[in-house]
């Protein structure tokens, strides 16, 4: 058992090592070299990022800093990285838009490229990135990066994910 250094909860770890424990000390207690060792296990399970399949490759850069960062409680950081990912995905679903990412979101709107859930999943993202990098006396919360995370992995899906899993089912359907 140990300690994470990046957010202080308890760890549980399974250990292979080709290393045998020595024998009882003065104290009673084995040594152990764990100089050749691999985590097998660890317990609770990290989960890792949530990907999204199809998604643009500029996009899922800052998608898999902003979950790294939320698994390591850096929550300021995955709303910063979450809202980068929603900007760079804008840019894919309408490359004309201009202006900054709310004239780009109002411009899909206005556009009707996205169904209006689509754009409130967005705009959510969007104000808690401006929130979190610019109000002096807020952090964000879990429960606040916890959503804004949800919202992104939805959009993603919605917006590269299904498009594909759509041409895919296509391709199969004329053969």
């Amino acid at each position: 058992m140990g300690i994470c250094g990046v957010c202080n909860e308890v760890v549980m770890f399974i250990f292979e090592t080709s290393n045998k424990a020595s024998g009882p000390s003065q104290d009673n207690h084995f040594s152990w070299n764990f100089s050749q060792q691999d985590i097998v296990e660890t317990f609770p399970k990290k989960t890792g990022p949530r990907l999204t399949e199809a998604t643009p490759e500029n996009v899922l850069k800052p998608y898999i800093e902003a979950e790294k960062s939320f698994e390591s409680g850096l929550f300021s950081a995955a709303a910063s990285c979450y809202r980068k990912a929603m900007e760079r995905a804008v840019r894919h679903v309408n490359p004309d838009a201009t202006g900054m990412l709310n004239a780009r979101i109002r411009g899909l709107e206005k556009l009707q490229i996205l169904p209006h859930h689509m754009i409130e999943l967005l705009d959510q993202v969007r104000l808690f990135g401006n929130s979190s990098m610019h109000e002096d006396d807020e952090d964000p919360t879990y429960e606040d990066c916890e959503a804004a995370r949800e919202f992104a992995y939805l959009f993603l899906r919605y917006a590269f994910t299904l498009p594909a899993m759509v041409a895919d089912a296509k391709a199969k359907q004329s053969k």
